[in-house]
């Protein structure tokens, strides 16, 4: 049986995510931040015959993030994301999201594949000095840094959803600036009592080069940690693989996004 879910499935639906945590950070944090039902947020849920949770996507403003364990019906969460109006994104760990292929989901998109990665220790992690932390007052000049970035894609709701997320505490940034100018940044997203994602590591086209980036990584992942908090990250580029992994990252899995 596949149905919308409600707090009252809150306990059930944090226990089937944490079984694997790391791949679930967004499901986790993002109903430990939000709750289950929100107007820019929904979660459907399937059971099996014995009331179990075996499958659930969230959906949240245009993106849906599937998890399922080996049986589950993919063809009614498609139903789902193929009556939603407007562009949309689906992601997931691959040997899940990718039985939407072949036609399943029509308008899947352009698809991109990651590494999604780990950091448990600050051991590796390089100085960090002059980065500050981004208050939601200084949010436009984070955005003027990501229009000139070329890999980041912006969307209608894009500044909606990370003062959402920077005011319900799921979300914070620390950047480098010069002359008033953010230069480098690194942000969080779906922060929970257990994890962070790190997203949008970028520094500005005409300062690369410089360490900038790893120094607001460095900066970031070493508060998040002293937190007690384990902090994922996703990369497809490989030379920024070996820029995390030199910060004590780890490959743990792959993952699959996909945006119509």
């Amino acid at each position: 049986m596949l149905r919308p879910l409600t707090e009252k499935d809150r306990e059930q639906l944090l226990a089937f995510a944490g079984k694997e945590p790391a791949v679930n950070l967004f499901i986790i944090g993002d109903v430990e931040t939000f709750g289950v039902e929100t107007e820019f947020q929904q979660i459907w849920g399937e059971f099996n015959e014995r009331g179990e949770l075996v499958a659930a996507m969230l959906r949240y403003f245009q993106s849906f993030l599937v998890y399922g364990e080996s049986d589950w019906d993919h063809h009614r969460f498609a139903q789902i994301v193929n009556e939603h109006t407007g562009k949309f994104e689906v992601s997931g760990r691959s040997d899940i999201v990718e039985r939407f292929e072949n036609g399943v989901i029509p308008k899947l998109g352009q698809k991109r594949q990651l590494y999604l990665c780990e950091l448990q220790s600050a051991k590796e992690l390089s100085d960090h000095h002059g980065v500050q932390h981004l208050s939601v007052d200084d949010l436009n000049r984070l955005l003027v840094l990501h229009d000139q970035i070329d890999d980041f894609a912006q969307n209608d709701n894009g500044k909606e959803q990370m003062k959402v997320s920077m005011e319900k505490g799921a979300s914070r940034t620390y950047y480098v600036e010069e002359d008033g100018k953010i230069i480098a940044s690194a942000s969080t997203a779906a922060e929970n009592s257990r994890s962070a994602m790190i997203v949008g590591v970028c520094t500005h086209p005409d300062y690369r080069n410089q360490g900038l980036a790893s120094r607001c990584m460095s900066a970031l992942c070493e508060d998040l940690l002293a937190e007690g908090k384990t902090v994922c990250l996703f990369y497809d580029n490989p030379v920024a693989g070996r820029i995390y992994k030199r910060l004590g990252f780890k490959d743990i899995g792959r993952w699959t996004i996909y945006r119509s």
